[in-house]
C-alpha cells in the first residue's frame, strides 16, 4: 500500500521517513512469514510425536506453535491433549498407590490381596512386568488359601470355646490362628479379652488384700496388693505397696545403724 501511494503522490520531503517505515513493514512481514513457517513445522512435529504416543512432547510443540501463530483448531487440540495427559497422570498415580499397597501385602505373604491390588493397578495403567509378577504369585496364593483355611478353623474352634465361657482355652486357639494368619480384628479381640481378664484378676486380688487388712494380716495384704499390680495399675494398691516397702527399707537402715 505504501509503495502504491508513493507512485500516485510522490513527495520528496517525506521520502526518508517513508523509506524507514517501508523497511519496518517489510521486516515485520518477513518475521510473520518466518513465524508461520516455524509454527507449521512445530505443528507437523507435534502431530508426528502424537502419532508415536509421545503426548507430552507433542503438547509442547503445539503450545510453542501457538506462541508464533494463533490457530483455533490447534488451540482446541492442545487443550484436549493437556486434559488427557492430566487424566493419565492421575491414573498413573492411583495405579502406583495400588501397586505399593500390593507390594506391602506381598511382603506380608497375603498373596490373594496382593494380586487383587495388582489387578486393579493394571486396569488403570498397564505394566507388563507387574502383570508377570502377579501371575507368579498365583501359585503362592493357592498355598495361602490352605493356610487361611487352617487359621479360620482354629478361630471357629475358639469361638465355640468362647460361647462355652472357656475364655482361656479360646484365647489359646485365637493366638494359634493369629500365628498362622494374622488378623487385626482377632488380634484386637485377644488383646481386649486379656486386658479384661487382667483387670478382673487385679480387682479380685485387691479385694482379698482389703479383707486381709481388716483382719490385721498386713503381710498377706501387702503380697496381694503387690501381685495385683502385675496385672493392672491401681493408685491405692501402688501407694500401699510403696508405703510398706519404704517402711521395710527404713527398718533395715535403722538396724544397720544399731549394729
Amino acid at each position: 500500500k505504501l509503495l502504491e501511494a508513493e507512485k500516485l503522490w510522490p513527495n520528496e520531503s517525506s521520502n526518508e521517513s517513508n523509506k524507514s517505515l517501508k523497511s519496518s513493514l517489510l521486516e515485520g512481514a518477513e518475521k510473520i512469514r518466518k513465524n508461520k513457517i516455524l509454527a507449521a513445522k512445530l505443528r507437523s512435529e507435534g502431530e508426528a510425536l502424537l502419532a508415536d504416543g509421545a503426548k507430552t512432547e507433542a503438547l509442547l510443540r503445539f503450545e510453542n506453535s501457538l506462541l508464533l501463530e494463533e490457530n483455533d483448531v490447534v488451540s482446541k487440540d492442545a487443550q484436549r491433549l493437556a486434559q488427557e495427559i492430566g487424566q493419565e497422570k492421575n491414573k498413573r498415580e492411583e495405579a502406583r498407590v495400588l501397586r505399593n499397597k500390593g507390594n506391602a501385602m506381598a511382603d506380608k505373604k497375603r498373596y490373594t490381596e496382593a494380586i487383587d491390588l495388582y489387578t486393579r493397578s493394571l486396569r488403570l495403567y498397564p505394566d507388563e512386568y507387574l502383570e508377570a509378577y502377579a501371575e507368579l504369585l498365583q501359585e503362592k496364593a493357592a498355598e495361602e488359601k490352605s493356610i487361611r483355611e487352617e487359621a479360620l478353623k482354629l478361630r471357629k474352634e475358639g469361638d465355640v470355646l468362647m460361647k462355652d465361657k472357656k475364655t482361656p482355652e479360646a484365647l489359646v486357639k485365637y493366638k494359634e490362628s493369629i500365628q498362622i494368619w494374622h488378623d487385626d480384628e482377632l488380634a484386637d479381640t485377644v488383646k481386649n479379652e486379656e486386658q479384661r481378664i487382667a483387670e478382673a484378676t487385679a480387682s479380685k486380688l485387691r479385694k482379698e488384700a482389703e479383707e486381709l487388712l481388716k483382719s490385721k494380716k498386713t503381710t498377706e495384704a501387702f503380697l496381694r496388693y503387690k501381685e495385683s499390680l502385675t496385672y493392672s495399675h491401681d493408685n491405692i494398691a501402688r501407694a500401699y505397696v510403696d508405703k510398706v516397702e519404704a517402711e521395710e527399707a527404713q527398718k533395715r537402715a535403722d538396724s544397720l545403724v544399731k549394729e
